[in-house]
């Protein structure tokens, strides 16, 4: 008897540990697939339908001039003239979802802004914090803070 439990164990182990294992790594996956999923639902040019900063209606001139372009795991914001680029990052599991926009060229380069944003068919809502200081929880902007609220239309070609 003595013998069996000696082998019995560290076998209960092997399996406790390789089940460990493939539990994580389809947790990881499945994650990994919401993403890509995600990823793939915001691909695009996107334009401004509404945008408000600190409570306030952005200038419409301003908000018209603006397009932005996701490819991949980038962005590209184009107002007017001026071009920024950068990385996004997306947490689709968050609630409300989470992305983090960092920059790596252009005028907000080695920034990192946290926002939210939401996107149904057409549309998406992202609402920044351009202070860079923390994520908004809810869309909507107040009066004294730097919380930028858009909503885009996605462009088709």
């Amino acid at each position: 008897m003595k013998y069996k439990l000696v082998v019995f164990i560290p076998l209960l182990y092997l399996f406790y540990v390789l089940f460990s294992g493939c539990t994580s790594s389809y947790q990881t996956s499945q994650y990994d697939r919401r993403t890509e999923n995600e990823f793939e639902a915001i691909q695009g040019a996107w334009y401004p339908l509404t945008a408000e900063l600190a409570g306030r209606v952005f200038p419409e001139d301003v908000r018209k001039s603006i397009k932005l372009v996701i490819k991949d795991d980038t962005y590209t914001v184009t107002t007017g003239e001026n071009v920024d680029e950068g990385i996004l990052k997306i947490n689709p599991a968050a609630n409300p979802k989470e992305m983090d926009i960092i920059g790596t060229n252009g005028p907000n380069k080695n920034k990192t802004f946290l926002a939210i944003y939401e996107q149904s068919g057409d549309i998406m809502r992202i609402c920044y914090d351009l202070s860079g200081v923390n994520r908004p929880k809810e869309f909507v902007t107040k009066e004294g803070t730097l919380l930028f609220l858009v909503t885009y239309k996605f462009h088709r070609n």
